[in-house]
């Protein structure tokens, strides 16, 4: 919160109020989510809906009206059938991250490059996307594209796995329509197309492929995930 915080008489602020916050250890967050006195989720949720943040706990109260908050989080899929709690699934905390399964595909003994991006010239495309996407104002469907959207809405609305990962994919829609957004915005357009919507729910698919996978057999009650039967 107080990284992204408004300016006031007697505090700059933050003029870039876009954080994009790794946590190593998700886990830990998770867990700080679940104190009694922690606002971790409340904040988080705020956030992702593009609420207001106001923190009012401090000897300086602030406020944040227009930040832009991005968390990636590492966890095994054993922490986090462990950590993942009812709470986090009735408050929808759980549901607004997008879980992606990644396995590792080479072994550097050596490490990796220095600068895995030298030569890549990502940096160029990347900064020329970010400028595209500041100037370019609200984005909408093309007539082909609002066509599958509509197909695919009742799809995702209907799609529901059961259990937690059921309920962790809960927000198929919101997820997919950005996800479209930004490959939209990457390719320099003004407008979703079929192409930008189809990368996006082959993305989504998999993200609730991945939950199935991570939160098979989980129960979300602490207590049982420490019950082992014979």
């Amino acid at each position: 919160m107080w990284a992204v915080r408004d300016p006031t008489a007697s505090d700059p602020g933050i003029p870039d109020r876009r954080l994009v916050a790794f946590e190593a250890e998700f886990a830990s967050a998770l867990k700080a989510a679940t104190r009694d006195n922690s606002t971790l989720s409340a904040t988080l949720r705020s956030a992702w809906d593009g609420r207001p943040l106001q923190l009012m706990t401090r000897t300086a109260p602030a406020r944040s009206t227009d930040a832009h908050v991005t968390v990636v989080g590492h966890i095994t899929a054993a922490e986090l059938r462990h950590h993942i709690t009812a709470l986090e699934l009735a408050n929808g905390l759980a549901n607004r991250f997008l879980l992606i399964c990644c396995r590792r595909t080479r072994l550097l003994p050596e490490g990796g490059a220095s600068d895995p991006l030298a030569g890549t010239g990502l940096q160029r495309v990347l900064a020329g996307a970010i400028a595209h996407a500041r100037t370019a104002g609200r984005l909408t469907f093309d007539a082909s594209a609002r066509e599958l959207w509509h197909h695919a809405y009742v799809q995702l609305a209907h799609a529901r796995q059961s259990g937690i990962a059921g309920a962790i994919c809960a927000r198929a829609e919101a997820h997919t329509i950005r996800l479209a957004l930004i490959y939209a915005l990457s390719d320099g357009e003004r407008t979703i197309n079929t192409q930008h919507l189809q990368a996006a729910l082959a993305l989504w698919d998999y993200a609730a492929r991945s939950a199935g996978w991570a939160l098979q057999g989980a129960t979300g009650d602490p207590l049982a995930e420490q019950i082992h039967l014979p």
